[in-house]
């Protein structure tokens, strides 16, 4: 789960506190669905597609459809049928088609693959009416699910331990995020992409990440007796971060870490933009400055030399944001960066009120002389002044003239992703050249936590 989103986040204290309510919305399983904990674990609800006009379900081999009373309504063999999403309710095979009630379930038996859009799946598939169309979910045991999303979050053929690490960290991240509720409303427990775990279904299946898997069956991470929140990303640029200064949640075992990754491809990356693409970035997801003249870190850094805060500068005055959400509205690797000024160009800059502190007062050697800061708006004290010096009070902007304006800059940076909890890279070093176990890796990463 590289998440290169948490951005602007729920806080995490809060998942936790309606966990209970949230996991109530999760819809109930139809007749025929298999539930509960068995050899393979627990039962997960993978969002495959929400808001969909129309989805084509099958299975490898014999399968058939069955609606909410139970009743079989299709069956087939190596086959798809597809349903489509029309005046609000379903209807199933070819047009004109025939009306269908949801949720449907696509059941290929104990040992069988289903399919959705020609891609296989272990366990189940469910059809469940959404907000804005037809919403797939694919019900399959833990250690099942474990096998499509190992080989997607790392590379197959890395070393064994570093292996064992992610799939201890992918289950205990998946059980987390089940157990928070997060996605809950939507009628599943986790979705399939990076903003939860890249889940590949039988197609993303190793014999190398499968040995991983069973090697650590039922395995989690626990900090006092609680389940963590097992983030994971593909390189730190060199040391990881605190949870607090990156999402704002502070988390005691998620601590700060000196890393190992050196060996990253992205263990250095540089990205060119203007100003005015940084400023259409931006203003894409939701941030407006007016026209932007300069950005720079705020506040103290992390412990890993990551700026925490974002203080954007433009002709609508100052705004701070946080890095990891500037990070992902320009999609930059990482928030571990240093900016270089390639080109600028001359232009009026713009201070806002608290950039300039106190009065100022203008020496008789100025009286007659032009402005050294004018007001805009609705004020309407003036800034120049008389022989007598009077002074003018602090005004919401002033103007600085004519000032060198970034046109165009290089990010310097290391490291891809959020930069807390496990690096990749980093196991992968920890395993392959210091002997480290999975436990010690993880054990390392994860401060205080232990496997159980």
């Amino acid at each position: 789960m590289k998440l290169s989103g948490f951005g602007a986040r729920t806080s995490l204290l809060f998942l936790c506190a309606v966990a209970g309510l949230l996991l109530a919305v999760a819809p109930a399983l139809p007749p025929g669905a298999r539930a509960g904990v068995g050899e393979r674990g627990e039962i997960l609800r993978v969002g495959l597609a929400t808001g969909a006009a129309a989805l084509r379900l099958g299975a490898a081999g014999p399968f058939r459809l069955v609606d909410p009373s139970g009743r079989e309504v299709f069956s087939g063999v190596g086959s798809e049928v597809e349903v489509r999403w029309e005046g609000g309710g379903a209807l199933l095979g070819p047009a004109p088609g025939q009306p269908a009630a949801l949720p449907l379930l696509v059941d290929a038996g104990e040992e069988g693959i289903v399919t959705l859009g020609g891609r296989p799946y272990r366990g189940q598939l469910q059809v469940l009416a959404g907000p804005a169309g037809l919403t797939a979910v694919n019900l399959v045991a833990l250690e099942d699910y474990l096998l499509g999303v190992v080989p997607r979050e790392m590379p197959a053929d890395w070393p064994a331990e570093a292996l064992k690490a992610q799939a201890v960290a992918a289950r205990t991240y998946a059980l987390y995020v089940r157990q928070s509720g997060k996605h809950a409303p939507e009628g599943f427990h986790l979705c399939a992409t990076q903003d939860c775990q890249v889940y590949g279904g039988v197609w993303g299946e190793d014999p190398r990440a499968r040995a991983a898997v069973e090697a650590t069956q039922g395995e989690v991470l626990r900090y006092g007796g609680e389940l963590v929140m097992a983030f994971f990303h593909s390189s730190s640029g060199g040391h990881t971060e605190n949870a607090e200064n990156v999402w704002g949640s502070y988390l005691p075992y998620l601590r700060g870490v000196p890393d190992f990754d050196q060996a990253s491809p992205h263990s250095r990356w540089e990205l060119g933009m203007t100003l005015q693409e940084v400023e259409a970035a931006l203003r894409a997801g939701g941030v407006e400055v007016g026209r932007l003249q300069d950005f720079e870190a705020a506040g103290e850094p992390g412990v890993s030399g990551r700026p925490c805060w974002i203080r954007l500068s433009g002709t609508a005055g100052t705004s701070d944001i946080r890095s990891s959400l500037f990070r992902k509205l320009l999609g930059l690797k990482s928030t571990l960066f240093s900016v270089r000024v390639e080109e600028a160009r001359l232009e009026e800059v713009l201070r806002p009120r608290r950039a300039w502190e106190g009065t100022w007062v203008a020496p008789a050697a100025d009286v007659g002389a032009a402005p050294k800061a004018r007001l805009l708006g609705t004020y309407s004290v003036p800034v120049a002044v008389g022989a007598s010096g009077q002074g003018c009070r602090v005004p919401e902007f002033y103007a600085l003239g004519r000032q060198p304006v970034p046109a165009r800059v290089t990010f310097l940076g290391r490291g891809w992703g959020h930069g807390v909890g496990m690096s990749q890279w980093g196991a992968r070093a920890l395993a392959q050249e210091r002997g480290y176990t999975y436990r010690q890796i993880l054990e390392y990463y994860y401060t205080g936590a232990r496997v159980e």
